[in-house]
């Protein structure tokens, strides 16, 4: 009876230990991948086959105009934006700057070579991606190709 009880204690002790481990070494994904709650930016892709407006979304979000004239991008344009929280529970308590949610906006550049380079390299850290499509081009033929590719 001894022998039984010690080999249990001994077990979970083991259990223990090793789990105490697992929380130190590997903490939870969840708080990982949260980059807003640490003062991170949440990065947000804008995607979609070339010439179907991805710029021009983009410069209309960050200047608020239409009058910014685009050309298929060869590069990629990034911006990050801070945003003030609407929800305010005590007035007294100011926020610190990385408190503050902030989003990363993404322009992949239209040009198919390099925004597939621009995907691979973007998309792992994205929170969000938004694909764009010009109605009036929409998806057919060579599009399609570019795109799926």
């Amino acid at each position: 009876m001894d022998h039984s009880l010690a080999l249990i204690i001994a077990s979970f002790t083991l259990l223990l230990v090793l789990l105490c481990l697992k929380f130190l070494f590997y903490p939870s994904r969840n708080k990982q991948s949260d980059r807003s709650a640490h003062g991170q930016n949440v990065q947000v892709v804008i995607s979609g086959p070339m010439g179907n407006g991805k710029t021009h979304l983009w410069s209309r979000l960050i200047y608020g105009t239409d009058r910014i004239e685009t050309v298929t991008s060869m590069v990629e344009n990034r911006i990050t934006i801070h945003f003030e929280r609407q929800l305010v529970l005590d007035e007294n308590k100011k926020q610190d700057s990385a408190e503050t949610p902030a989003v990363c906006l993404v322009d992949t550049p239209g040009h198919p070579r390099l925004s597939c380079r621009s995907l691979a390299r973007n998309i792992p850290e994205a929170k969000g991606i938004i694909f764009v499509i010009d109605s009036q081009l929409g998806l057919t033929g060579k599009g399609l190709r570019d795109t799926a590719g």
